[in-house]
């Protein structure tokens, strides 16, 4: 069968356009493996504005209240930032002095000691600044954390694993709607990431709950109290698992995210009503009213530091212990050798 001498050439010319695409094929693999092209590659995706990888860790941004006159606090949280890829805007926080008596609502606390009663008030007005700086933004979701934190230097790769296990929970809840383009979803008003306190459940098994292997669990000695209480609660393994949970009743502000309606309900609730407590008390009530939904992590990622110099640490609740709980490589322990390390190993 004789074959037209166009058909012949156009097969010719298909034949050497596949081989041509084989060998750059073959050569850009190469290149990928040999010059850490892909590794960068990734790197460039984990940046996206919707990945727990970004330097807002999947969220629209993330505060960090500060007091401007605790400069020492403020270095460290922008270093530390800094060496794990963690961008911080600061919301300079209030002293409860300067409030002007009119705007406290509730009075239970009028008769605390004067000091005492600057940091709750004081801590009260900053977390209210922090919700209105990020409702002003028009950004979907933000991380409030407090200047007195350390977290785990691996903290974006088990983050991540965490947000799944929080949509997953969002996907299986009826008559809601989130949206998946977010990595955590947006069916929610606040996800705890750092407390001090979790309340067990009545029930644990039938109350909304995920469990998942992460090696940066710390062993149970180095687990506060009330974590490794409600882990044992929900049959964790000793070591090496974390848990993802309904919200209940958790105490502490020390890292926490909240979505648009989040914010609105909190500063609704707080700024209006009189508090029956400090503001993490009353949000915690709040919780067990169905007013405030959300998540908790278990144990969360975010704890607070303590230096082992009673005048330094908290100014509502210091205390004398030195280091911290439920972080296993903290990133306070290992900047000093992360600095060292040569800028292109990093």
């Amino acid at each position: 069968m004789n074959i037209p001498f166009p058909a012949l050439f156009l097969a010719l010319c298909i034949q050497l356009l596949l081989f041509s695409l084989g060998l750059v094929s073959y050569f850009y693999s190469s290149f990928v493996q040999e010059s850490g092209y892909a590794s960068r590659t990734m790197e460039n995706l984990s940046r996206h504005p919707l990945s727990t990888y970004n330097q807002t860790l999947g969220f629209g941004q993330i505060y960090c209240i500060n007091i401007p006159a605790r400069t020492d606090r403020r270095d460290a949280m922008y270093v530390m930032g800094l060496a794990t890829d963690i961008s911080i805007q600061f919301i300079d926080g209030i002293d409860g002095k300067d409030i002007d008596n009119r705007a406290l609502v509730g009075h239970f606390d009028r008769d605390m000691p004067e000091g005492e009663k600057n940091g709750v008030w004081g801590c009260w007005r900053s977390h209210m600044n922090a919700l209105n700086e990020f409702l002003r933004s028009g950004l979907e979701t933000a991380l409030i954390i407090e200047d007195d934190l350390d977290w785990d230097i691996h903290l974006k790769e088990t983050l991540s694993t965490a947000a799944a296990m929080i949509k997953e929970m969002q996907s299986e809840a009826k008559d809601t709607f989130s949206d998946p383009n977010l990595p955590y979803g947006n069916n929610w008003d606040m996800i705890y990431l750092g407390n001090c306190v979790e309340v067990t459940p009545r029930d644990p098994g039938s109350w909304p709950h995920r469990i998942y292997k992460d090696p940066r669990v710390p062993e149970p000695d180095a687990q506060s109290f009330f974590h490794r209480t409600i882990l044992q609660e929900f049959g964790t393994q000793p070591q090496g698992e974390r848990l993802v949970m309904k919200l209940n009743h958790a105490i502490c502000l020390l890292g926490y995210a909240v979505t648009r309606q989040g914010a609105m309900k909190l500063i609704h609730h707080l700024g209006m009503f009189p508090l029956e407590g400090p503001i993490d008390v009353h949000i915690a009530l709040l919780q067990d009213r169905g007013l405030i939904h959300g998540y908790s992590v278990v144990p969360p990622f975010f704890m607070d530091w303590k230096s082992g110099d009673f005048n330094r640490d908290s100014d509502i609740s210091p205390g004398a212990r030195q280091g911290n709980w439920n972080i296993k490589d903290g990133i306070r322990n290992h900047i000093g050798e992360m600095l060292q390390e040569p800028s292109s190993s990093r």
